[in-house]
């Protein structure tokens, strides 16, 4: 590689072999090419996202991403303190859990000046804690751990993302915007006053909360009860639990109708906006026919379908800013292979 050449070319010509600079080869670039450090800014202003990958300290890397297709690697044994600094300075958004050791202190130098980051994937506990000196928001931030939360203090998140449970709540309120989860199963509710692994959060601040995964019915009563000062609540799949009944579906279509009554009572009683759709899954041991005529003849509301011995039935419930949405779906067990999960 010319010690001469641009640093706009080098950049790009990096870019045009798609291939990831492993830390060795990063290493031997910015010893042999004196424009080396200014290239890997350039490298940035397309927009750049940082990944910790590995496990064990020992294999761990730290990897960027640039949207241009260059990527760089650093590890323990093969990085430029220089670079690492940059990297921190620059970056766009953090993917996974950064490592607390020595040599990745020049990477943190650098965050303390970041003004670009905007997405924070899990970061880590000490990632946290270093970003969170002298700023006052975030724009999006993915966490699991609730308790790290503590360490953002006054900071504001515009949306936090919680992927799946966490074993703990934090201590203090987060100021936070924007709630979502992830397509898990919510449990219990997060956002209860007394439960052991709820989310603490600034009542004044929050105004939407988003469950794109399962929620038990119970459950979901009691977070739209709790959550009565937030603007808008959006449940993507509320779970119905029916009990388990003997031959025929009328005493199962007959328990249906309480339980959406009872959902339906309680989004009319918020003061907001609450979009809901309920589903119940079912395997009924009849055939198919008989199964869509019941539906049909019992759920006067409903739209019912048929097919691939499945029947479905549909109803929507409107009234203002309130709207829910049923989705049954009954099967036939003659297909073992169409299970209602």
């Amino acid at each position: 590689m010319s010690a001469t050449l641009k640093p706009h070319l080098l950049i790009e010509v990096i870019g045009l072999q798609r291939q990831c600079l492993s830390p060795e080869k990063l290493c031997a670039l910015f010893l042999a090419d004196r424009n080396f450090s200014e290239a890997f800014t350039l490298a940035f202003y397309n927009r750049c996202d940082v990944l910790h990958e590995g496990v064990y300290k020992s294999s761990s890397f730290l990897t960027v991403k640039t949207r241009s297709g260059t990527t760089f690697k650093f590890n323990k044994m093969c990085h430029i303190p220089a670079l690492l600094r940059i990297a921190g300075r620059l970056m766009h958004s953090m993917v996974g859990h950064c490592p607390n050791e020595p040599w990745i202190k020049p990477f943190f130098e650098g965050l303390n000046e970041n003004r670009s980051l905007e997405d924070i994937f899990f970061g880590g506990e000490r990632f946290l804690q270093q970003y969170a000196q002298g700023r006052d928001s975030i724009s999006k931030l993915t966490v699991a751990v609730l308790p790290w939360l503590d360490h953002l203090k006054d900071l504001r998140i515009d949306t936090l993302v919680i992927p799946f449970a966490s074993n703990e709540g934090n201590n203090f309120r987060c100021n936070v915007t924007n709630i979502e989860t992830n397509d898990w199963t919510v449990r219990y509710n997060l956002f209860s006053k007394t439960h052991s692994k709820r989310l603490k959060f600034n009542k004044d601040l929050l105004k939407t909360v988003t469950l794109h995964g399962k929620v038990a019915l119970n459950v979901a009563l009691q977070m739209i009860n709790t959550l009565q000062k937030v603007e808008e609540i959006t449940f993507h799949d509320i779970r119905i639990i029916l009990p388990t009944v003997g031959p025929g579906v009328e005493p199962l279509l007959e328990s249906l109708h309480p339980n959406v009554n009872r959902l339906w009572a309680a989004m009319l009683k918020h003061s907001g906006t609450v979009t809901a759709h309920a589903v119940f899954k079912r395997n009924v041991h009849m055939s198919v026919h008989p199964l869509y005529f019941d539906c049909r003849d019992m759920l006067v509301d409903y739209d019912v379908t048929r097919s691939f011995r499945i029947v479905t039935c549909t109803h929507q419930k409107r009234s203002g800013a309130k709207v829910l949405n049923v989705t049954l779906k009954l099967s036939s067990p003659r297909f073992p292979n169409v299970l209602m999960l």
